[in-house]
């Protein structure tokens, strides 16, 4: 039986996740997309046909982490040309996150990893604000909406807390 694959989210607080789903929803409404919850991928491509060992490596893992802040400025926004990367808002570089990161290629993908390492093609750490299958084109005029109608002010940028 093949393994499968998981991916390690970070969420916000429920007060600023409902804020991030409300832009993925009315993003996805506007541009005929799916709806999913907003997420900071940590680590994607974890494979596992055991669920309880997982379960306490990714405890173990948390443990050993401090809580950090994740900020996206007012530049974040950018445009991919894969399904899973449309659109996004970078994160800013932040080392708590980079070693986060390192921390779960440790535990689950290589012990010997010396380097955290973002998913291609945008190799930084991000969240989506888009999927599917939208033309380059298609894509620009998400990022202009976003800029126009889903972040009027600066408050939109905001941090995440994990």
């Amino acid at each position: 039986m093949a393994a499968t694959a998981y991916s390690l989210w970070l969420l916000p607080d429920v007060e600023k996740q409902g804020r991030l789903d409300d832009l993925v929803g009315r993003v996805a409404k506007e541009f005929n997309s799916s709806c999913f919850d907003f997420h900071v991928t940590l680590l994607g491509g974890i494979k596992s046909d055991n669920l309880p060992d997982l379960k306490a490596s990714l405890v173990r893992l948390a443990g050993s982490l401090q809580p950090f802040d994740i900020s996206f400025g007012t530049n974040s926004i950018a445009v991919y040309d894969t399904w899973n990367q449309n659109l996004l808002l970078l994160a800013e570089d932040s080392p708590a996150l980079n070693t986060a990161n390192l921390a779960a290629h440790r535990t689950f993908t290589d012990a010997a990893a010396q380097e955290a390492a973002f998913a291609a093609p945008s190799m930084r750490p991000h969240g989506s604000l888009l999927y599917g299958p939208h033309s380059m084109e298609e894509r620009r005029q998400a990022e202009e909406w976003v800029r126009k109608e889903g972040c009027c002010s600066t408050a939109f940028w905001i941090l995440m807390h994990t």
